[in-house]
Formats: structure tokens, C-alpha cells, sequence
């Protein structure tokens, strides 16, 4: 019988990251589109960095709130993605899909969290490439495209080409470290007890609730401003035509 052990040892190794996944959360948040590719890793980023640091590609994770309705269409998209974008994440990227906030570094994610989805790029030893997406009154989708992403992804593979030649031209990329590590250690976060337990579609810790702890503990430490609401401006703020 010891014999056996092997064969199964090799298929262990080179089974898809999907086989791996999570199957309970995505069933319960229903995240149907999650199962549109083989080359995501789903919900687990500390997988994704070791599996980047195996392979030494870059990784390319996806935040998305999967019961929001904005950006669902371009989810889909980037999802099962046109055959040239899925190919070019398959092939050059260790790809995440996160779904939840629950446990994410903060320190190390700091994005624009108003949003339904978006998207990191990341050495394995955590240097940041490049964020991507936004949203504005124009909806959800007014700047995300394929094409736009597409150039995101092979500028974001130039870098790591150039890694570690350009470590000190990326170290401002990463923000400056939060007293907290994950959203259930934020003060300002309400309903604690709710979102300790077993993630379901109606207990998930979205973006937007990172942004609402920040700007409730401000208020009540009595330093809350309006330029936090205003950290990610859009390229039109700033006189840039997109």
C-alpha cells in the first residue's frame, strides 16, 4: 500500500488552487462568478504569497464585495475574463480572489475602501506595483475597463522584471502602518459580535465598513476631518484627462 502514496502525492502538488478552495464561503455568499476560472486562489492572499514566492510571479488580487450589485458587471469580466486577459493572469500572475475583509492586513491593503471592487499587485515579499479602480458619480464602471487593466497587468510585469533594481522607486507605494492589524481589531467597528461569526452574505466585513470604523473613531477621538473623505481623488480633481 505504501506504494500507493505516491501517486497521489504528485496530484496533490498540481491540482488547481481552485481545488483548494473554500468551497462553504462560496456557497454561502453565493459567489457564482468565483467559479469562472481555474487560476484563481479564492479568499486566501497568504497562499497567494507563497505560492508567488514558489513561482517568483507577481500577485494580482481582487477585492471584491460580492452581495454589492455596483461593478458586478466588470467583476464578471475580470472573472472569466476575455481569453487574452485570462490567459495573461493565467500565465505571468498568482492570482487571488479575496471576498471578504475579515482578516486582511489593512497596513499593508490601503486602498480607496468606497468601493465594490478593486485590485492590488504585489511582490511575494509584500512590495507594492500598482492599486487599480475607482468609481465616481458617473457609476461604478466610469473608469474600469479590460483594456485599462490589461495595461495595468503588463506594466505591472515590467516592474517585476526590473525587481529588486527598483525596490526604492515603489517603497512610497506602501502606506504608513495602521495601529491595527485587520478590521476586527478597529475601534470604531460596530457589530463585532456579528462579524466574528461564520461569514454569510449578511455578516460579510465590506470595503465600505473599513472607511465607516475609521471615520466613527475619528469622530468620537474628536480629530475627524473632511480631507478623509476626499484621500483618492479622481484624475479630474487633479486636471488629468483620462
Amino acid at each position: 500500500m505504501k506504494y500507493l502514496i505516491y501517486p497521489f502525492a504528485f496530484l496533490f502538488i498540481f491540482l488547481s488552487p481552485s481545488v483548494f478552495a473554500d468551497e462553504g464561503l462560496r456557497n454561502r455568499l453565493k459567489d457564482e462568478l468565483s467559479r469562472n476560472g481555474d487560476h484563481w486562489t479564492y479568499n486566501d492572499i497568504e497562499g497567494g504569497f507563497a505560492e508567488a514566492k514558489r513561482t517568483g510571479k507577481p500577485l494580482f488580487i481582487t477585492f471584491r464585495c460580492v452581495p454589492c450589485e455596483a461593478c458586478e458587471g466588470f467583476d464578471a469580466e475580470v472573472a472569466k475574463g476575455s481569453e487574452q486577459l485570462m490567459e495573461l493572469a493565467r500565465k505571468k500572475f498568482v492570482c487571488v480572489r479575496r471576498v471578504e475583509m475579515k482578516g486582511v492586513d489593512l497596513s499593508l491593503f490601503q486602498f480607496d475602501k468606497d468601493l465594490s471592487w478593486a485590485a492590488m499587485f504585489l511582490n511575494a515579499d509584500r512590495t507594492i506595483y500598482a492599486r487599480y479602480g475607482t468609481q465616481s458619480a458617473e457609476g461604478a464602471d466610469a473608469y474600469n475597463s479590460l483594456a485599462s487593466l490589461k495595461k495595468t497587468m503588463e506594466r505591472v510585469l515590467a516592474l517585476h522584471a526590473r525587481y529588486p533594481g527598483n525596490a526604492a522607486m515603489l517603497k512610497g507605494k506602501t502606506g504608513r502602518p495602521l495601529p491595527y492589524r485587520t478590521a476586527m481589531e478597529m475601534p470604531g467597528l460596530k457589530n463585532k459580535d456579528k462579524y466574528a461569526q461564520k461569514t454569510e452574505r449578511q455578516n460579510c466585513i465590506h470595503c465600505h465598513n473599513i472607511h465607516d470604523a475609521e471615520y466613527a473613531w475619528a469622530q468620537k477621538k474628536g480629530n475627524f476631518s473632511i480631507q478623509m473623505l476626499w484621500r483618492y481623488p479622481l484624475p479630474e480633481n487633479l486636471g488629468i484627462q483620462i
